[in-house]
């Protein structure tokens, strides 16, 4: 089975820095989640540039159901 890092609202600041630490350092799937996909696909674009392989997935922590299309994703 394989591990599966989440960070939520990580399309800058924090959450960004996060996503590029566990990236380096995690053994598993490491998944950037904004609530807006189209900067949350830049975020994402920046760090394959970095040589990094996040992957993405839209989510609002305020709608219920983008809370449980997440869920049912992964």
């Amino acid at each position: 089975m394989t591990k599966v890092a989440v960070v939520t609202g990580a399309n800058k600041g924090i959450g960004f820095a996060i996503v590029r630490g566990l990236c380096k350092q995690f053994d598993g799937d490491v998944f950037l989640t904004a609530r807006d996909e189209g900067r949350g696909s830049a975020a994402v674009e920046e760090l394959k540039k970095e040589g990094l392989n996040p992957k993405f997935h839209q989510l609002n922590l305020d709608d219920q159901s983008s809370i449980e299309r997440l869920r049912d994703f992964l």
